[in-house]
């Protein structure tokens, strides 16, 4: 058998160098000899014994060689396993005292859980008593707010009232004090009058401005000292400063906020409280000159008189007291003169003494200048101006009473 498939192998393959026919022909001759031979039984027994050995080797093998190793197999993985086991084992020791421990810490956490629990229940418990006392003393709270507030309302209006009772006292509902009064003084030399009848309707007290007492009017210039609201202002913060060191409580505060507004005064009023000060040294220069003027208008107030009794015919009779004429006539000049010069010097000054004399509205009621007397021109008349007036003066009046039988005075 294997000879015949050798030779159809190398008849196949030769059947590439030979051609077909030739081919063809040995193939047919092959098969021909292959169905003439008849099978040795030697070899079928042989082949049979192969074949049973063949068997009885995979049967051994089977049945022997595979158990052995798989048994081999088997043990190696037992003993890995065993290895497994061992490491899983000491792996699970570890494992359970860690858990052990966990479960001794869960234990002391679940008491410490309890130990808070309690102490939260304790500190609620706690907060709802402090809220209820808080709402408790918070109602009391209030209520004295409310009573602060009114009392604090009582207090402002009892000091406003306070206040306004001093402010009122110090407007002159009370009596001023003599140092306020005492810095109108100069002024009040000024225009001094007794208001007594003395001649000529004249007050007998000196007046001043005469230009026949020189020494009296120019004593006075030299010793004259002029008016300052704002040195009133001082005055008077000194004296309510110097009260505020004996009061307390209401009255020192409502004494407080009365200073302040002196003091704000001093600081916002300046045009209210600035008065200019007066040229004496012009005035005084001015009124030496009027000699001139005094003699002049006496010798008109002479000529006037007896020009009238020319004009009546009785000139030569009453030319017999013509030095009573010139006296009286020297008198009635001299005093005009004064009147004159004063009306000029309290122009002067009077807008600064409305300004002292009313330092308090302007500091309480808040005055402004446009409510003040303005200032004029502080300087003293020109002769000119005096001497106008007094043609007016002398133009205008009789100084003598006439008729027509005899003329006197």
């Amino acid at each position: 058998m294997e000879t015949k498939s050798t030779s159809r192998y190398f008849l196949r393959n030769r059947k590439k160098n030979l051609s077909k026919l030739e081919s063809r022909a040995i193939e047919e001759r092959l098969n021909h000899l292959e169905s003439t031979v008849k099978p040795d039984w030697t070899t079928r027994i042989s082949n049979l014994s192969q074949v049973a050995m063949l068997g009885v080797v995979l049967y051994g093998y089977i049945f022997t060689v595979i158990p052995v190793v798989q048994k081999e197999q088997i043990a190696e993985k037992l003993a890995q396993l065993e290895i497994e086991k061992q490491h899983w084992s000491s792996q699970l020791l570890n494992i359970k005292k860690v858990l052990d421990e966990k479960q001794s810490d869960l234990v002391e956490l679940n008491k410490q859980m309890i130990s808070t629990r309690t102490e939260i229940y304790n500190l609620k418990t706690e907060r709802e008593n402090i809220l209820s006392s808080l709402k408790s003393k918070s109602s009391e709270l209030d209520k004295v707010n409310k009573s602060l507030i009114s009392a604090k309302r009582s207090i402002t209006i009892a000091q406003n009232n306070l206040a306004k009772q001093i402010e009122n006292q110090i407007l002159g509902e009370d009596v001023i004090s003599d140092s306020y009064l005492s810095v109108l003084e100069p002024y009040t030399k000024t225009v001094k009058f007794t208001g007594e009848a003395g001649f000529m309707g004249l007050p007998d007290a000196k007046m001043l401005w005469l230009p026949t007492d020189k020494d009296y009017t120019n004593s006075f210039i030299n010793e004259f000292s002029q008016i300052s609201p704002k040195a009133t202002l001082d005055i008077l913060i000194n004296e309510l400063t110097e009260k505020l060191k004996h009061t307390d409580g209401i009255e020192n505060n409502a004494l407080k906020y009365i200073v302040g507004k002196y003091i704000s005064a001093k600081k916002n009023k300046n045009k209210e409280l600035n008065c200019p000060t007066l040229p004496l040294d012009e005035w005084k220069a001015t009124y030496n000159s009027i000699d001139t003027i005094l003699y002049d208008f006496t010798n008109r107030c002479v000529d006037k008189t007896m020009f009238k009794f020319k004009e009546l015919g009785t000139y030569s009779s009453q030319k017999l007291h013509s030095d009573y004429y010139k006296s009286s006539c020297n008198t009635a000049i001299n005093y005009e003169i004064a009147r004159f010069l004063t009306r000029k010097w309290k122009d002067a000054l009077s807008p600064c003494k409305e300004r002292v004399t009313r330092l308090n509205e302007i500091v309480l009621k808040g005055l402004e200048r446009e409510q003040l007397t303005p200032f004029e021109d502080l300087r003293p008349p020109s002769t000119e101006l005096i001497r106008t007036h007094m043609n007016h003066y002398v133009e205008n009046n009789n100084f003598f009473h006439f008729d027509e039988n005899n003329s006197s005075m």
